[in-house]
């Protein structure tokens, strides 16, 4: 299974944080224009971090993802400890999405992403005001 430049990965890395990840297709995407690729169960999977690519050690498990097309103005929501990836796109066209991915607040990280907004709650300080020493 070929998987774009991104290669597998899960959204979140805390099992007790995961919320969701939702998918909108702004265009219709195909096993052929690189679909998003799905591996059934992962999100049950300990131990799994960063990104996965396709070698010895993974081949297995990745082997196993199912290609999930979508309509122009579908919605895919997943468990964001899911293992997913964007398929290769084999053709001359675009397959536009847009993802948002819900995540505890202590998820997020110290330093300041434009890319993330805090929806609910306070982010979670974790620096140390005492200075003495």
């Amino acid at each position: 299974m070929e998987t774009g430049p991104d290669g597998f990965h899960r959204d979140v890395r805390q099992w007790s944080r995961t919320i969701f990840t939702v998918i909108f297709y702004l265009e219709e995407t195909t096993a052929e224009n690189g679909a998003t690729l799905l591996v059934p169960g992962s999100h049950h999977f300990p131990g799994i971090e960063g990104r996965l690519y396709v070698h010895d050690r993974t081949r297995s498990l990745l082997d196993q993802a199912l290609v999930a097309p979508m309509p122009a103005g579908g919605m895919l929501v997943i468990d964001s400890l899911l293992i997913h990836g964007i398929g290769e796109n084999r053709t001359d066209r675009t397959r536009m999405s847009m993802t948002i991915g819900y995540h505890s607040v202590d998820e997020l990280s110290d330093v300041p992403n434009p890319k993330r907004i805090l929806v609910r709650g306070r982010p979670v300080y974790e620096g140390n005001d005492n200075r003495n020493g």
